[in-house]
């Protein structure tokens, strides 16, 4: 469920699609192609701001996921409605804002929201496989795929590892994976819970991901 405008998406359309853009209009700021905006059009922009419906939120602190930050995350079109109404001309250079990136503020206005299924009429939201992560962890420093954001979306590790399973799924799955078989053996057939490594405690893949995208991201500022 995105929140800013309380509507359901798959993750796909979570990452890439203009309707989910979101920003750091701090940072925005900052960029050469807004300077100019932002110093010559103060007063404008603020009026601007103040009379357009820009939905807003805070996000964690990625260091430390527990804790909030005073990082501001803006719905990108609201940003560029006030932006448009300082200067026509920037609608179309405007559109940039609304291109795929800011993963880590899009993850952070969005929520894992239940289903129904119609077959069974329960809620159900996605299971994934923690073994999959262990069986990508335990490969060789030299057979490891660098975590580039490229191959956590397409290679095949990082893919089965990322993948969320429908409960009927999961148990087709869990019928073919040894290394979740071990683990439901060991953890005393889920009696007792397992300590696994910080990537798990830490939200998993969404917060790994998201991770990654906020480094680079944040590498662009001073463009």
């Amino acid at each position: 469920m995105f929140l800013p405008t309380a509507k359901r998406c798959c993750f796909e359309c979570l990452r890439a699609s203009p309707e989910t853009a979101l920003v750091n209009e701090a940072r925005i700021s900052r960029r050469e192609q807004w300077k100019g905006l932002y110093t010559d059009h103060a007063e404008d922009l603020t009026n601007a701001l103040k009379l357009t419906d820009v939905r807003s939120f805070k996000t964690h602190n990625w260091d430390d996921v527990q804790k909030m930050s005073k990082t501001r995350g803006v719905l990108a079109k609201d940003l560029l409605a006030a932006y448009i109404k300082v200067d026509k001309a920037l609608k179309e250079p405007g559109q940039s804002l609304l291109k795929p990136g800011w993963l880590h503020y899009r993850l952070a206005a969005s929520i894992i929201f239940p289903s129904l299924n119609p077959r069974t009429g329960k809620l159900q939201t996605g299971v994934s496989c923690k073994c999959c992560h262990l069986n990508l962890w335990k490969l060789s420093p030299t057979s490891l795929v660098p975590a580039t954001s490229q191959n956590v979306m397409f290679n095949l590790y990082f893919r089965a590892r990322d993948r969320s399973y429908p409960e009927d799924e999961a148990a087709l799955h869990f019928s073919q994976c040894l290394e979740s078989q071990k683990l439901w053996r060991v953890s005393n057939y889920g009696g007792r819970e397992i300590n696994h490594c910080m990537f798990i405690q830490q939200g998993g893949f969404y917060y790994d991901r998201a991770n990654i995208w906020r480094r680079e991201q944040e590498n662009l500022a001073n463009e």
